[in-house]
């Protein structure tokens, strides 16, 4: 489980370094295409529909920061917890 955990924030890391968007962004844009509405959007999903409601208007470094924080506290506690160290 913790290889999983760990793959997913490298995952998240890189899509922030190289300011790509989700595979499931990019599948979502061409089954909406395909769709009657052609109801395609810019941006990303998360942009698109919680952005607003969720996200203070923060720029991409801060972004980059926080989630490179995030990796950080879950590697930590990654290698606490695999070593038991006190």
């Amino acid at each position: 489980m913790g290889i999983l955990h760990v793959s997913g924030l490298l995952f998240a890391l890189v899509i922030q370094v190289f300011g790509w968007y989700c595979p499931f962004t990019t599948l979502e844009y061409a089954l909406r295409e395909k769709g009657a509405s052609g109801g395609a959007y810019a941006g990303s999903f998360i942009s698109h529909y919680v952005h607003k409601i969720v996200y203070l208007d923060v720029s991409g470094t801060f972004i980059f920061i926080a989630t490179v924080l995030l990796i950080g506290v879950n590697l930590w506690l990654y290698l606490k917890k695999s070593h038991k160290w006190k």
